[in-house]
């Protein structure tokens, strides 16, 4: 018997994040093809997936919970047809978003650092 698991975190993600924020102080989610998405939403600590799920209308079932009991992670999640097909865990130390539990359409998943205080900034 083989058994495996299809997780949606992916880690690589969150590398690319960080890497696109030390070089050019942006981030540009939209350019992020490696996979096939249409917008994207970012959780803020402590936010509550099944009331999200309810209040926007999408499917976050395959999201990790663990954003519910964390203070210290942002969960960045990308959507197609409102159903989670990708999601980063991102250190708030790395970035902290102005706009959390907005839908983001993929060509505006774009994102500025606004300000870098230490090693933690916001976008």
């Amino acid at each position: 018997m083989l058994l495996f698991s299809c997780s949606l975190n992916d880690k690589s993600i969150e590398s690319k994040i960080v890497s696109e924020l030390q070089d050019i102080k942006e981030l540009n989610l939209s350019n992020y093809n490696d996979f096939d998405w249409d917008s994207v939403i970012i959780l803020n600590p402590y936010s509550n997936i099944e009331k999200i799920e309810k209040e926007k209308d999408i499917n976050l079932s395959d999201v990790s919970t663990s954003i519910e009991r964390l203070d210290n992670i942002n969960l960045v999640v990308f959507l197609k047809n409102v159903k989670a097909v990708k999601y980063s865990e991102v250190h708030r130390s790395i970035a902290d978003f102005d706009n959390y539990q907005d839908i983001i359409e993929k060509q505006n998943a774009n994102f500025k650092l606004i300000s870098d205080l230490k090693d933690n900034c916001t976008c």
